[in-house]
């Protein structure tokens, strides 16, 4: 694309369609080499071979939308087999059980939650005893540099804070969690 080109002769134009022709191949490698380009002509600009950097003014790259993937049922019975495997001494791999990891991923599961939320649920963030059992997905857990792990007061975002009907597998994995606790 920019073979037998002086620095001079690479325009915002030609650097924003030659990244267009690489994000239709691959998003991933687009974002690289629009970062490695800006670097690179950044780096002529320092040294007065250009006197700014056509990157500045390139069209942002647009991330393809996707469909997230659901696991199968065959696929979670076999993420349970494993856990349970675990939790009974079955692997010599990893930490000692401690019988919350099932309970964790059923929550993960039933509520369609990440990992970080299920472990910010508080014994106020759940009702099951109504008939419709629910949790509220209202945190977090963050480790920031240098800081100890600790509860954030929401989730990762804004449209993150919500209230789940669970099923009555999900509500007795909440029972024996917040048990333990």
């Amino acid at each position: 694309m920019f073979e037998g080109l002086t620095l001079r002769e690479i325009g915002v134009a030609r650097c924003d369609q030659y990244l267009k022709v690489l994000a239709n191949r691959s998003f991933s490698r687009a974002k690289h080499v629009r970062v490695e380009l800006r670097l690179a002509l950044e780096l002529a600009v320092r040294h007065v071979v250009l006197p700014r950097n056509p990157m500045a003014h390139v069209s942002p790259l647009r991330s393809p939308a996707s469909m997230p993937n659901a696991l199968t049922a065959t696929e979670v019975n076999a993420v349970r087999a494993a856990v349970a495997s675990w939790e009974m001494g079955g692997s010599c791999s990893g930490p000692r059980p401690d019988g919350q990891l099932g309970a964790i991923i059923e929550l993960m599961l039933g509520a369609s939650a990440r990992v970080g939320e299920v472990l910010a649920i508080r014994r106020r963030d759940v009702d099951v005893t109504s008939t419709t059992r629910s949790i509220r997905i209202a945190g977090t857990i963050v480790s920031l540099h240098g800081e100890p792990t600790k509860r954030q007061d929401h989730p990762k975002t804004v449209k993150s804070v919500r209230t789940v009907a669970i099923p009555s597998l999900t509500a007795e994995a909440v029972r024996r969690r917040l048990a333990r606790l």
